[in-house]
């Protein structure tokens, strides 16, 4: 009977040690496979970061590749869906274009200072000459005559037409303003191409737009050539959209939470069996 009772304890204490074991290893993870889909879930959700936060596709998308490639180590057809997601996320993030920071920096700083040699308008605007009486030439014959007397009456009115209304001349304390304005317009839009501010940007610009055409000489080709570049500059997208990166980190979690209940409920499976009499 004592050796019975011992026997009886022994056996229970075997079953409880299992049952142990099996739920110590469902705390700390059921194998490789769990390590590396926690490694993947920790890279999608860096690439989400990096996408709705920080904005920077390039890093998200090598989070995102660098996690495809630790699923497919596993070769899990289950874990398909993760990767046909992330492969979508990563054609979404290479359609970005971002914009060229360094070089619009520079083609403002450009800009600016050309700023100096735009004319403005009517600054060097003269009036013609007119043709005085017998600048033509006397007339040779006396036939000639009739015709002579009626072109010196015609130069007595001459109509002159200009498209564009001419300026007055300004005082060289306003040309000084005018230039400082138009300068100070595209600091400010460079300001916000740094900032990433799509609405300071176009409203520098397009400022700095109106104040070429209505101050400057449009006619000369450095002011032409300057409201080509703003034209140019008004057509870029400082801050472009960026995709939602975050449909393979749910997708991933959902898989990843359909494996933990499905091994707890093997585990619990495995505890009542052992607590079977």
């Amino acid at each position: 009977d004592a050796l019975q009772q011992r026997l009886t304890a022994a056996e229970s204490a075997r079953k409880g040690l299992e049952q142990a074991i099996t739920l110590l290893r469902a705390q700390l993870g059921r194998g490789r496979d769990d390590w590396v889909l926690a490694e993947a879930e920790y890279l999608l959700h860096v690439a989400h970061q990096r996408a709705a936060l920080a904005r920077d596709p390039a890093t998200a998308m090598l989070a995102l590749q660098t996690a495809d490639q630790r699923l497919q180590v596993l070769a899990d057809p289950g874990l398909k869906p993760v990767r046909d997601q992330i492969a979508r996320d990563l054609t979404a993030l290479q359609a970005v274009q971002l914009p060229d920071i360094d070089g619009l920096t520079s083609r403002l700083q450009g800009l600016e200072a050309a700023v100096d040699g735009l004319e403005l308008a009517g600054a060097h605007y003269r009036p013609p000459e007119p043709q005085g009486p017998g600048e033509g030439g006397l007339p040779s014959d006396w036939k000639q005559v009739p015709g002579a007397v009626w072109d010196e009456l015609r130069k007595l009115v001459v109509v002159r037409r200009n498209d564009r209304p001419v300026g007055p001349m300004l005082a060289p304390e306003q040309q000084y303003f005018l230039y400082e304005n138009l300068r100070l317009q595209l600091a400010a839009a460079r300001l916000a191409l740094l900032r990433g501010e799509p609405a300071a940007w176009q409203g520098a610009l397009q400022t700095a737009r109106d104040w070429l055409q209505r101050h400057f000489d449009v006619e000369t080709p450095a002011v032409r050539a300057t409201l080509e570049a703003v034209d140019e500059l008004l057509k870029v997208a400082v801050r472009p959209p960026i995709p939602d990166v975050s449909a393979s980190l749910r997708r991933l979690r959902e898989v990843m939470r359909l494996r933990e209940l499905a091994a707890d409920a093997g585990a619990g499976d495995a505890a009542a069996e052992g607590a079977r009499p």
